[in-house]
């Protein structure tokens, strides 16, 4: 499906704006055709908080993960090198010492993808 401007605006004012795993995997479903730009560099900044902010119910995320591979792909794009370093070095510290049950291979992936 492609973006259309409206869901353009929308996705660009909503991205930077998200506060829990449920709100992230919904706008996946609904604004992921306008991943790109500032809506991408908007959703870069949500998933660093929420990592930092979210940590203790990263458990929640693993579930969104098993229910749509797709959306694991979907956040790993936006675990990158536009996550402010003392924000990534505060994950990777996280991912090693309260990695959540089950969740030993996402720890590593988000690892690889920050450091």
């Amino acid at each position: 499906a492609a973006c259309s401007a409206g869901s353009a605006i929308k996705a660009e004012e909503t991205a930077p704006l998200l506060s829990n795993w449920k709100e992230l995997h919904s706008f996946f479903l609904e604004y992921s055709p306008c991943d790109d730009g500032a809506v991408a560099e908007g959703l870069t900044d949500s998933v660093s908080r929420l990592l930092v902010a979210r940590w203790n119910t990263v458990s929640e995320l693993l579930l969104y993960f098993e229910a749509d591979p797709r959306f694991e792909s979907f956040f790993f794009r936006h675990v990158n090198d536009l996550i402010p370093k003392d924000i990534a070095d505060d994950v990777v510290e996280k991912s090693r010492s309260q990695c959540p049950a089950g969740g030993v291979d996402f720890c590593m992936k988000l690892r690889a993808s920050l450091q």
